[in-house]
């Protein structure tokens, strides 16, 4: 594993810390898209689909039962534990679309279907590579309806802190690709691709925050310097000679 991947994962991870425990700390799920949180546990479980059959190393089945257990406590929390009626009004975005669009994507054009021959037996090998396949279109499109969410409304820090992770870490995954294909030989265009997907929906959200930010300051600035009355001029003072 080089550094850019155990940055990545480490940030990953932190990510989801900090989510689950904002949702502690504040008791309420306010401000959280439970539909994001459905989407990445959808992925994850899809992806890690192979757990229980294929194992690499103790650090990559522990960081599987982490990542589902992190989301799916997560689900809990939002639709069940601290369940708003206030924050499921807030999380009106489509997101059937994103699971049908990326599942669509997935069948009409398969990317490959041998990766985990020789790993289980057919037809399950063809099964697994088309959910992993599915993750990977979906893990670039899950944070939309977060950001959707959150698009004019004020952020707190543990949730610009929560996105910056998520952000930094699949941008660090770029860098973990591009470290491996120049010293390994190894490339995933379908994985660098949804990367710089994922990574480009942040970075628009970001700017798209900013910009807004800036016409609001400069709206108010433009309401207050309009209230502001006029100095009248006395015209019986005498200019200083």
């Amino acid at each position: 594993m080089n550094g850019f991947r155990a940055v990545a994962d480490f940030l990953h991870a932190l990510a989801v810390v900090l989510l689950l425990g904002k949702i502690l700390k504040a008791k309420t799920v306010n401000g959280i898209s439970g539909k994001s949180q459905i989407l990445f546990a959808l992925t994850y479980t899809c992806r890690y689909f192979d757990v229980y059959v294929i194992y690499l190393s103790l650090y990559n089945t522990l960081m599987k039962a982490f990542y589902l257990s992190a989301f799916y406590l997560a689900l809990y929390l939002i639709f069940i534990h601290y369940r708003s009626n206030e924050a499921s009004e807030q999380d009106s975005f489509r997101f059937e679309f994103l699971v049908l669009g990326c599942a669509l994507v997935t069948i009409v054009y398969p990317y490959q279907l041998d990766a985990f021959r020789g790993f289980v037996p057919p037809p399950f090998d063809v099964i697994f590579e088309l959910f992993w396949e599915f993750s990977i279109y979906l893990e670039a499109v899950a944070i939309i309806p977060q950001l959707y969410m959150l698009r004019n409304v004020k952020i707190d820090n543990s949730m610009t802190c929560y996105l910056l992770a998520l952000a930094t870490y699949r941008g660090l995954y770029i860098g973990n690709w591009i470290y491996r294909y120049n010293h390994e030989g190894y490339y995933d265009p379908l994985a660098t691709v949804c990367g710089c997907i994922y990574v480009m929906i942040y970075v628009a959200f970001f700017l798209y925050r900013l910009q807004t930010k800036e016409e609001r300051s400069a709206r108010l600035k433009a309401q207050v310097y309009e209230r502001i009355p006029p100095i009248p001029v006395d015209s019986k003072i005498k200019p200083y000679m």
